[in-house]
């Protein structure tokens, strides 16, 4: 009986108990010119990823900032892509094209860049973030203490 109990006791010390699961956890592909955030083998849009991470709030906060660049990248850009294509396909239809507005469009453009470049760093901080604070909850916290009671020795387990 006591070789059963101490091999009970031994194989309950030896598992850990972690409440993280890979469903939990988000991983992150960086690509050119972005990334992509998965969640169990499902990519996440950014409205989807800040849903994920909405426990976390520092990490939801930088999902938000990521949305709003996003979205001033995403305009900026269009635009800027507009103004440069419009005079191209004025000159390659063989007519006058206004070379100032592609140069703005280029500028425009430009501008956007850095924008989504800003986007894509907060993306990574907020997966971080997140998956950092998923590892500090779940840090198994069970502790056992072995003592003497009334009718001999005890192993005591606290979680």
């Amino acid at each position: 009986m006591k070789k059963r109990m101490i091999l009970c006791v031994l194989v309950v010390l030896s598992y850990n108990v972690f409440g993280q699961t890979t469903s939990d956890s988000l991983t992150i592909q960086t690509i050119p010119g972005g990334c992509k955030v998965y969640q169990e083998n499902r990519q996440l849009t950014l409205s989807q990823l800040a849903i994920a991470v909405q426990t976390n709030d520092i990490a939801y906060q930088q999902v938000k900032k990521a949305q709003s660049n996003n979205t001033i990248s995403s305009i900026l850009g269009g635009i800027g892509g507009f103004m440069i294509g419009y005079p191209l396909g004025t000159a390659l239809g063989g007519g006058q094209p206004n070379w100032t507005m592609f140069g703005i469009g280029a500028g425009i453009a430009v501008i956007s860049i850095p924008i989504s470049i800003k986007c894509v760093k907060q993306v990574k901080s907020s997966v971080d973030i997140y998956n950092g604070g998923l590892r500090k909850i779940n840090q198994p916290t069970t502790e056992f203490k072995l003592g003497m009671s009334g009718n001999g020795m005890a192993i005591t387990m606290t979680f």
